[in-house]
């Protein structure tokens, strides 16, 4: 189930190893915020998934955790398509 709680901050190398080890998640994509933040999804192949956000100062904070992650390919709809 997603967090709604407050975000948990650490270093983003330590994030990474935690989640790897722990629950199999790997980074599968990441993208820039207006805010100059780095925003990545993280995936196990079980289905868990985190959403960690990197300032730009370097500080990674947890903003999100879940289950039952979904990959949808090519399926860009506008546009860009």
């Amino acid at each position: 189930t997603a967090s709604a709680e407050e975000p948990v901050c650490s270093e983003r190398h330590a994030f990474l190893a935690q989640l790897a080890d722990i629950h199999k998640e790997n980074p599968v994509a990441q993208g820039l915020a207006a805010n100059g933040a780095v925003l990545e999804v993280l995936v196990s192949k079980a289905g868990t998934w985190t959403i960690l956000v990197t300032s730009p100062e370097g500080k990674s904070c947890v903003v999100a955790v879940g289950e039952n992650w979904e990959q949808f390919r090519d399926k860009f709809i506008g546009p860009a398509a």
